[in-house]
């Protein structure tokens, strides 16, 4: 597959275990945002295709357009509350100037 090296984790000579990765590699053409902090009460209001809206603190006076991609069919634990992930494709605008690992804020567009 097509893709991008972003991360080499090891040294000419070096011995690797089994299973671990050596080299992260990525497509930087399509990115996606990942967000882990849905509520329960929330995350039936949210379905695929949905428009989300993400700042990115790098770039906190622009607003990158995003699809709702992928929704958590089962909850994670955070500080005692239920939370869902949700992946969020990016437009093309993002990814001229978003990198991977950038603090993104996320509004997914609900209807009332």
């Amino acid at each position: 597959f097509d893709g991008t090296i972003a991360l080499v984790s090891v040294e000419a000579n070096q011995s690797v275990s089994p299973g671990v990765a050596a080299v992260l590699i990525g497509n930087f053409n399509k990115l996606e945002v990942e967000t882990t902090d849905l509520a329960e009460v929330d995350v039936v209001k949210v379905f695929n295709g949905q428009t989300a809206n993400i700042t990115a603190d790098a770039f906190p006076d622009r607003v990158f357009q995003g699809q709702v991609t992928r929704i958590a069919t089962s909850s994670s634990d955070r500080r005692g509350d239920k939370v869902y992930k949700v992946v969020i494709a990016l437009g093309d605008d993002a990814a001229n100037v978003l990198r991977w690992g950038m603090t993104a804020k996320v509004d997914i567009v609900v209807g009332k």
